[in-house]
């Protein structure tokens, strides 16, 4: 069945390991089915034979319950694939406020079901993962919900990042898990190697010629790191327009996609 999302594929390059990994990414789910029971994405990510699949956030919608099966049903596909890992976004933090209607206790059922289906949730935690031969210290961030408050400038201080996170890792190579694009020289000023995000859809619209987005979800126009690969200083972000759609569907010259991102070392060798 023919699927309507694009596979983009990054490279990037380290000094930390003598090999490569190869990463697979999806973020922004927000419940969504593509063709049988999302066997396109799995034929997909499987294609890319990764070490391990990093979901940075926002699997369901808040607001919608019915979004919560269909995204422990992906889990459970992808867990089959490789390794799993999975951070909150700003919708699996807001099942966490009693006060919202959708407060309601599932939070912790999705926790629970994603760890049944075989995925690892990294809420300000980190751990390792390898392929037999690199390792790597992946760590997610969970970020309060009024990080992400609409038409305000989110503000994120180094010293909230390590009380959160504690200490990166100098030694192995770390990536990051975060949702939030906005605080990415934070996220490298912390010391991550590769940081992977979503939240922002793409922009919804990105230029036709540049591709840069054009709006984050704040309401300002052309953020920073909207979309694509950044690099800083032999650090990167990945920031992915992500598969699934919230409240507005709308996405000009903004495919949906999956991400293949692929680790090259200084004594890598292959293709």
């Amino acid at each position: 069945m023919a699927k309507n999302f694009a596979v983009r594929e990054y490279e990037v390059e380290t000094k930390k390991i003598e090999g490569a990994f190869s990463i697979a990414l999806v973020s922004d789910v927000h419940g969504k089915v593509y063709g049988e029971d999302n066997e396109p994405v799995a034929q997909a990510l499987a294609a890319m034979d990764p070490d391990f699949i990093l979901l940075p956030g926002d699997l369901v919608s808040a607001e919608r319950e019915e979004t919560d099966e269909p995204a422990v049903r992906l889990v459970e596909r992808l867990a089959k694939v490789a390794p799993l890992f999975i951070s909150p976004g700003n919708h699996e933090r807001a099942l966490r406020y009693k006060k919202l209607k959708y407060g309601n206790g599932r939070y912790d059922a999705l926790r629970k079901a994603f760890a049944e289906a075989g995925a690892r949730f990294l809420s300000n935690s980190s751990t390792f993962a390898d392929n037999g031969e690199e390792s790597a210290r992946l760590t997610g961030l969970d970020l309060p919900l009024w990080k992400y408050t609409k038409f305000k400038r989110p503000e994120l201080s180094a010293e909230e990042l390590h009380e959160r996170l504690g200490k990166s890792d100098g030694r192995h190579f770390q990536i990051l898990l975060a949702h939030n694009p906005a605080f990415i020289d934070q996220y490298f000023e912390w010391g991550a190697d590769l940081v992977v995000s979503g939240h922002y859809h793409g922009g919804l619209v990105r230029g036709a010629v540049t591709g840069r987005s054009l709006m984050d979800p704040y309401g300002f126009a052309l953020p920073k790191y909207g979309y694509g690969l950044y690099e800083n200083d032999g650090a990167y972000a990945v920031v992915t327009s992500g598969i699934g759609d919230h409240s507005l569907p709308v996405r000009v010259f903004n495919p949906h996609e999956a991400v293949h991102i692929k680790v090259r070392g200084r004594g890598y060798g292959g293709n």
